[in-house]
């Protein structure tokens, strides 16, 4: 584990803790054994010093067995024999502290004393006080020299660090300076052990080499967990949307729409809004355009007052790899865009990970049962609460009953809400299109986009702004492209690339008109004739390779209406 050279550190800062506790309490034998009536002793601080006893004498048999093994340096192992003499005068205190505390409590100053005087005898005070020397000496040359040994492996972990968070883009790791403090402690350790360990270094350094040892470790597993359930292909799909035209889409975040009002909802039935719409009707654009509008998140502030939003967004892909059309790569985003923002909740969510399992591959019944633990637990007694966004439940590649019953379970926790997209399949309208008040069909609503867009492509262009000066119909032409898009955006877009290049060769407005009458006014009727402009050769090429043809029959394929 790449976090080993820590382990000795952390032993050594228990280590120091012992000695320092041990010397106080050899002390205060000794003061009982010269009193009469024992007045420094009273019940409580008797339990508390058997408790305390009991927690260094476990910590350091755990220490102890993590650092003994040949793949520590001889300076480690030194400082783990050092462990486990503590941990041996540690059982004999804590035997006699138990013996005195079960006697009678209206007996207990004269039985402490009894047993002070029958086990602690000067002498043997005397020998304890001088083996905790002994064994301060000793810890002081071996962390010296385990410090310079392990001085470049630390430095390797912080490196890893500072990687991890770069690779995780992880704001809270590397932006609250969390690293940097840590790479400040190790110097101020350097430092101090540089110049030989005194007692009172030696005081100075058990609280750094502790800090050092738990915080490095807290952070390399908050790293480790968010490297390993990322995914190459996870920013892919929605990197490759396209950003919504200039000023479109902006009635979806007024103040008004059905969308906002949701968004701001506390009612317990408003897990779920649905965006239903036509293949290529911009669905996902018009997630895009939400998951990154600053008024969704103002208006999920309001929802989750007084706590503070997660926004999580994923969009599936049925024309991508495996983890973009599957559950497992739905969950894993998810978690990743969860524990950026609260990297402390990892091991809460995935306690059995925490150790030698943090590498293995991830399940989907794990995946699922972190988030479970997220809604249940830490959503509802912590600060946390989740916005979700899901785009194309229709291109999940698999049961869609399933996935919905998935999102129905996480749905009727009250710190989450999803809001998801896909084709009115009717598998999906079964499910949503209950409730008028949480769902919508795109393609009824874009009409004004739509006009505004061809307006500011077509109806910019200087060829056309030109014809439009000096001959009748372009304007008509503009209604007739708005008329029948019938809310299908995508099929807009390839109507308004068809006649820019039309302009750009100084099509007439009977030429401009024939040009669309020849484009079919589907989606699949398009596709189809782009694909009938393929040469054959081209279409049945081997499938690992891309070619226009094979780009032309994957969306056609996935134009294709499903029954569900």
């Amino acid at each position: 584990m790449v976090l080993d050279p820590l382990s000795a550190f952390a032993l050594a800062g228990t280590i120091v803790q012992f000695i320092d506790f041990t010397s106080k309490v050899a002390a205060g034998t000794h003061e009982i054994y010269k009193s009469r009536e024992g007045s420094l002793v009273k019940h409580e601080n008797l339990k508390r010093m058997t408790a305390d006893l009991a927690t260094l004498s476990k910590t350091l048999r755990d220490g102890s067995s993590k650092v003994l093994g040949s793949k520590f340096t001889a300076n480690d192992q030194s400082i783990a024999t050092i462990a486990q003499r503590c941990e041996e005068d540690a059982n004999l205190l804590l035997t006699e502290l138990q013996e005195i505390q079960a006697q009678p409590q209206l007996r207990i100053l004269r039985s402490f004393q009894k047993a002070v005087r029958a086990t602690f005898k000067q002498a043997k005070i005397q020998e304890c006080r001088r083996r905790l020397n002994e064994y301060r000496s000793q810890l002081g040359l071996n962390l010296v020299a385990s410090t310079r040994e392990q001085n470049s492996s630390i430095v390797s972990i912080l490196k890893e660090l500072r990687d991890l968070a770069s690779k995780n883009e992880s704001r809270n790791l590397a932006q609250d300076g969390k690293i940097d403090r840590l790479q400040e402690k190790l110097e101020s350790v350097m430092e101090i052990s540089s110049t030989g360990i005194t007692k009172s270094s030696l005081v100075k350094l058990e609280p750094k080499i502790s800090s050092i040892a738990t915080d490095m470790t807290t952070l390399w597993l908050q790293s480790k967990f968010l490297a390993n359930l990322r995914f190459r292909e996870l920013p892919v799909r929605q990197s490759n949307i396209a950003k919504a035209h200039a000023k479109t889409f902006e009635w979806i975040v007024s103040s008004e729409s059905l969308f906002t009002k949701w968004l701001r909802s506390r009612e317990p039935d408003d897990g779920i809004f649905w965006i239903g719409g036509k293949a290529g009707s911009g669905k996902s654009t018009l997630m895009k355009f939400v998951c990154d509008h600053p008024a969704t998140r103002a208006n999920l502030k309001e929802w989750a007052a007084p706590y503070q939003p997660v926004v999580a967004k994923f969009f599936f892909w049925n024309a991508g790899m495996a983890m973009q059309k599957s559950q497992e790569g739905l969950m894993r985003t998810l978690l990743v865009e969860v524990l950026e923002a609260y990297p402390e909740a990892a091991e809460k969510l995935f306690p059995d990970r925490c150790g030698a399992a943090i590498d293995d591959q991830w399940t989907r019944d794990e995946l699922f049962a972190g988030l479970e633990r997220l809604a249940d637990g830490l959503g509802q007694a912590s600060t946390m609460r989740f916005g979700f966004f899901i785009d194309g439940l229709d291109e999940y590649d698999g049961n869609h009953r399933d996935l919905l019953d998935v999102l129905k379970s996480l749905s009727s926790i009250a710190c989450i809400k999803f809001c998801v997209s896909s084709r009115p399949w009717p598998i999906f309208e079964r499910e949503f299109d209950r409730n008028k008040n949480r769902r919508l069909y795109l393609q009824d609503l874009t009409r004004e986009d739509i006009a505004l867009y061809v307006r500011s492509t077509i109806g910019a262009d200087v060829s056309f702004v030109h014809k439009q000066s000096e001959e009748k119909g372009y304007e008509e032409l503009i209604s007739k492209i708005v008329q029948d898009a019938k809310g299908v955006f995508l099929w807009v877009y390839l109507v308004v690339r068809s006649l820019l290049e039309g302009l750009s060769n100084e099509d007439t407005i009977t030429v401009l008109r024939k040009r669309l009458d020849a484009l079919s006014k589907t989606l699949e009727g398009y596709f189809h004739l782009m694909l009938r402009s393929v040469e054959p050769v081209y279409i049945h090429r081997d499938e690992t390779k891309s070619g226009p043809g094979s780009r032309v029959c994957e969306l056609v394929f996935m134009l294709e209406p499903r029954a569900c």
